[in-house]
């Protein structure tokens, strides 16, 4: 399954150790999962577990380093049990998350890639 989703908020994982405020992560969260819930409206669940996952970013202008893009990729994830594509994110239903980034200056977005094993 390929769901994609245009990049709208650039978040890095430095914000996070900048101390971030709760309010704001949840803010952040908020927005992350509309944006999945929406991409996945007619989305096929997952029906066998576990399942590895690839997230590419790809950023307007220069690709963050791929550790930057996992408070991102934890927001997809969460994103994906809250739309009911995913059961929970326990290693018994994903035994791999990885992140890919790169440029795409005409198309910013974050696609995943989610792989029945």
């Amino acid at each position: 399954m390929m769901l994609t989703i245009p990049l709208t908020i650039k978040l890095t994982a430095n914000k996070i150790y900048a101390g971030r405020h709760w309010a704001q992560r949840k803010k952040d969260a908020d927005i992350y999962h509309a944006m999945i819930k929406e991409a996945c409206r007619k989305a096929v669940r997952i029906k066998s577990y576990p399942v590895n996952i690839i997230i590419w970013f790809y950023f307007k202008n220069r690709p963050l380093d791929c550790s930057n893009c996992f408070y991102m990729a934890k927001l997809c994830e969460d994103g994906l049990i809250k739309a009911g594509i995913l059961k929970d994110d326990s290693p018994e239903y994903v035994d791999c998350l990885a992140c890919v980034s790169r440029v795409d200056k005409q198309n910013p977005r974050i696609e995943i890639s989610i792989e029945e094993k």
